[in-house]
């Protein structure tokens, strides 16, 4: 037991980051996942200040929208989760999901609404922190986040 709090420590993830990795996952599904992420997340003390589980917050509200469907909660859900996600990144350039999770978002929104340097920025610093760590220390995680951020940028961005 100790052995694996030592190498999530040493990855750089905490048993609750890793439970939020998965409900997010699973929030990819459907709203009521999501619903569950959100309470989870409500849950944690840092929640409102962790650059990492702001990140998360505003990605649950991006789903909500996604699954909204009324015009004006799509509206008011992407707002949230704009501002959640950009605060997060603010907080900590550098935290690699965040950079993953507002770039997902911003590429999945409609061609007029798309912030491109912001997409391109992310994509750039996204795959610069990928490279500071190790190909083969990455985790399970990280090679998914991986490998879909580089399937939505062949489609959308060109090299």
């Amino acid at each position: 037991m100790h052995f694996l709090l030592l190498l999530l420590t040493i990855s750089g993830y905490h048993s609750q980051d890793l439970i939020v990795q998965s409900l997010y996952k699973k929030a990819l599904v459907n709203e009521r996942n999501t619903d569950d992420l959100i309470h989870f997340l409500e849950s944690q003390d840092e929640y409102d200040s962790s650059s990492f589980f702001l990140g998360y917050y505003g990605s649950a509200f991006a789903l909500k929208a996604k699954y909204a469907e009324s015009t004006l909660k799509k509206y008011t859900y992407s707002k949230k989760a704009d501002y959640f996600l950009d605060t997060s990144i603010e907080i900590d350039p550098r935290n690699l999901d965040s950079r993953f999770l507002r770039f997902t978002l911003n590429a999945h929104l409609p061609k007029f609404l798309k912030d491109h340097n912001e997409l391109i920025k992310d994509s750039d610093k996204f795959f610069q922190l990928i490279e500071l760590t190790a190909k083969n220390e990455l985790t399970e995680y990280q090679k998914w986040m991986l490998t879909e951020i580089s399937k939505i940028k062949q489609g959308i961005i060109p090299d």
